[in-house]
């Protein structure tokens, strides 16, 4: 083993005072590597040896080198520590000599991202809010929407935006129950605003589009939100409405219609309407319910000029071709075959 390596060796094994003698008294540079980039530092931390830690941070090692096996600095080693008892400490250490918790590794993660989710540690490596969070905290609408369209163009899609593992909107949502579903709170600007920044980045007409799928997520347990949100987006319902009558979710179907009024003879893609999307898959439930309203429209076409009579009949839907006939007061044609 080389001088060099000795260095390594004298980390792994918590030997403060041999790192001393090494670099001190036999010109051992304290910044030495292995092969694949990992120094003195990055093992003393991965091993948790405090002394080691700290004998090579007052010797000047690199707090924030960056190894080659995955570009992890030696906090990305210290959370990951083989010794829970002492992650605390060496974080302290790391921190205390400028290390830099906002340097991702090769898979862009930061350490606190490798932290387990309630380490009494965590806080310790947590990243400093973006502009986003601060300014929602302040509730400064103002702030809240610059940061927006700051961050919309330097990070893009906005539902990637994260702060210590939540989204932009589970902040805001959070923040928005905390004030009690309140339409008049200065909050609920922040939650429509945000949305409104979504639809940029949606495709138009897109079927799974953000808004309904995280609206529909959110819905069992905060309905008076989403009812609140509703007025500002009147362009979605009918995604939502279709995608819940093609799965069959007779809740969200009943309270797009009964709870928001829905028209729900809203056509959508390629014209069809929530009645041909669940006569089409054979979803009884809903096209119960749907052929129960007094408004609904047995014969409205889509842009193929079917019905949801011949939706039904053209996938061989024998329940639900003789459910609309007998709404149009036809005799069955299953009964006739």
């Amino acid at each position: 083993m080389s001088s060099n390596d000795l260095l390594l060796s004298a980390a792994q094994k918590n030997q403060p005072d041999r790192i001393r003698q090494l670099v001190e008294q036999q010109g051992v540079p304290v910044n030495h590597s292995n092969a694949v980039g990992q120094s003195a530092l990055h093992i003393a931390c991965l091993w948790g040896h405090v002394e080691a830690v700290t004998a090579l941070l007052e010797l000047g090692a690199p707090v924030n080198a960056q190894n080659r096996l995955g570009n992890s600095t030696p906090m990305h080693m210290a959370v990951a520590g083989r010794n829970p008892e002492t992650i605390g400490p060496v974080l302290d250490l790391l921190l205390q000599y400028g290390a830099d918790v906002n340097i991702t590794d090769v898979q862009g993660q930061l350490p606190f991202e490798l932290c387990p989710p309630h380490a009494e540690w965590r806080d310790k490596v947590a990243p400093a809010p973006p502009l986003w969070y601060s300014a929602l905290q302040r509730v400064d609408l103002e702030a809240f929407r610059s940061s927006c369209k700051d961050d919309a163009d330097q990070l893009g899609a906005p539902e990637k935006w994260q702060f210590r593992g939540h989204s932009v909107a589970d902040c805001m949502f959070q923040v928005f129950v905390e004030n009690e579903f309140d339409e008049s709170s200065v909050v609920f600007p922040f939650v429509a605003f945000w949305f409104n920044q979504q639809y940029t980045h949606n495709i138009s007409n897109d079927e799974e589009s953000f808004f309904s799928q995280y609206i529909q997520q959110r819905r069992p347990r905060h309905p008076e939100l989403v009812k609140l949100l509703q007025p500002h987006f009147p362009s979605d319902l009918w995604q939502w409405l279709h995608r819940s009558a093609r799965k069959n979710d007779l809740a969200t179907v009943q309270y797009c219609i009964d709870v928001l009024h829905v028209d729900p003879n809203l056509q959508g893609r390629q014209g069809m309407t929530a009645l041909q999307f669940a006569a089409r898959s054979g979803q009884m439930q809903v096209l119960h319910y749907l052929l129960n309203l007094p408004n609904i429209d047995v014969n409205i076409t889509d842009d193929r000029g079917q019905t949801p009579l011949d939706a039904a009949r053209s996938n061989h839907r024998q329940e639900a071709v003789a459910a609309i006939e007998h709404k149009l007061g036809l005799a069955s044609s299953i009964d006739e075959q």
